[in-house]
């Protein structure tokens, strides 16, 4: 999803407002903070709570692994 989301513009045109790639939530925050680093997001948070509690947040996008997906 992150590459998704920085490449927005390139397939819906520009004009959209700007995509920031705030946080990643991971109760490992080790793992956390390493894929925030690598998916190139601004900080690794310890929970969805902490997340939904931050007020710089305005969307969020749920993601996991295909074999969770119904």
């Amino acid at each position: 999803h992150a590459a998704g989301y920085r490449n927005v513009n390139t397939v819906f045109g520009a004009g959209l407002p700007p995509v920031r790639l705030a946080a990643i939530a991971d109760a490992n925050v080790e793992l956390g903070e390493d894929a925030a680093r690598r998916y190139g997001y601004e900080k690794a948070l310890p929970s969805w709570e902490a997340v939904a509690e931050d007020p710089t947040i305005d969307a969020v996008s749920i993601v996991v692994g295909n074999d969770l997906h119904r």
